[in-house]
């Protein structure tokens, strides 16, 4: 019984955590500017295994284009 009453507070605690972590990506998602952008090519780089990474392009409300 007593590992049951463990589980429980050891579930409890990590619901805990998740729910600030969740809070604080809300907060951070309320307060971010928001922006469009364009991909404007994909390569890829093989270090230590293999990826793909973009170059983005992003407008800044008219002002001068901002590359990634």
């Amino acid at each position: 019984m007593s590992q049951y009453y463990l589980f429980l507070g050891v579930g409890l605690l990590l619901l805990l955590v998740a729910s600030l972590i969740f809070k604080n990506s809300l907060s951070f998602l309320k307060n971010a500017k928001k922006t469009t952008g364009t991909v404007i090519s994909l390569r890829t780089i093989v270090s230590e295994g293999e990826g793909i990474f973009t170059n983005l392009s992003l407008s800044n409300n008219g002002q001068q284009d901002i590359y990634i």
